[in-house]
């Protein structure tokens, strides 16, 4: 039933001539918002790199309000939409290796530091050059916006709208600054660890033994009647070596982490 809903939805969508793309990612379509331009979009990663790499302007939308805007062709001239909502209020200043900034796990760590120090607010980085390049942004700005609420960001000399530190600030003199060195990218890298601190091999064999409980065991919800329950399936041959192939890919991972950060 839901599914159907969301199936008319659809429909309806295409028929007042929208475009099916279906996608939570539409930067990186053919055709895409460019500096200045407003739109009107909902998913966090995307807002993020629309504010932030490509200088477009959007705020974050909820369902509905992105398609009345596009019916009226207007947004509310407020927040991220405007020049004053979009100057930074908080410098991060990165201090690192020059090598750190050619390891595609800097970004997204960088990002979680971000999203925890910023909240909401549009923060400016420094210390970063032009290796930060489209894909490493998003990296970073997904992680943003997860760890926070982080819907813009400057880098100075790499984002359209901060060619210096002032552009980005909007004639701001004092920011409120943060400090990021190898020490913080470390306890980001830490507090991220694969399942809390759990060995992927642990993690396979706690997996491995789901599909063997009872229903009984997995209440999902509560309800004035009791418990409800769902119902666990055995699971195939190849689903047993999906998980091994998966636990695999996270040890590797995990190397990857401890070597591209590290000691200094």
């Amino acid at each position: 039933e839901e599914a159907r809903a969301a199936t008319d939805l659809m429909d309806a969508y295409v028929a007042m001539g929208c475009s099916p793309t279906w996608t939570c990612a539409p930067y990186q379509l053919a055709v895409r918002p460019g500096m200045g331009d407003q739109v009107a979009w909902g998913e966090s990663n995307a807002i993020v790199f629309a504010n932030s790499v490509l200088g477009a302007r959007t705020t974050r939308y909820g369902d509905f309000l992105d398609i009345c805007c596009a019916i009226t062709g207007r947004a509310p001239a407020s927040g991220l939409h405007t020049d004053e909502g979009r100057r930074a209020t908080l410098h991060l200043e990165v201090r690192v290796p020059d090598r750190l900034l050619d390891e595609e796990i800097f970004y997204p760590l960088l990002g979680h530091v971000l999203g925890q120090e910023a909240g909401t607010e549009v923060a400016v980085i420094s210390g970063v050059d032009a290796r930060a390049d489209e894909d490493r942004l998003k990296a970073l700005g997904a992680a943003a916006a997860s760890s926070g609420a982080v819907a813009m960001f400057h880098v100075v000399g790499v984002t359209p709208e901060a060619t210096n530190l002032a552009e980005a600030a909007g004639g701001e003199a004092r920011l409120r600054s943060v400090v990021v060195d190898v020490e913080r990218l470390n306890a980001a890298r830490a507090a991220l660890d694969v399942g809390g601190g759990v060995e992927p091999k642990d993690a396979v064999e706690q997996l491995a033994t789901l599909p063997r409980r009872g229903a009984a065991d997995h209440p999902l919800h509560e309800g004035d009647g009791g418990a409800v329950h769902g119902e666990l399936v055995e699971p195939q041959a190849d689903e047993h070596e999906r998980v091994e192939r998966l636990a695999g890919h996270l040890a590797a991972h995990r190397h990857r982490l401890a070597g591209a950060v590290g000691s200094v």
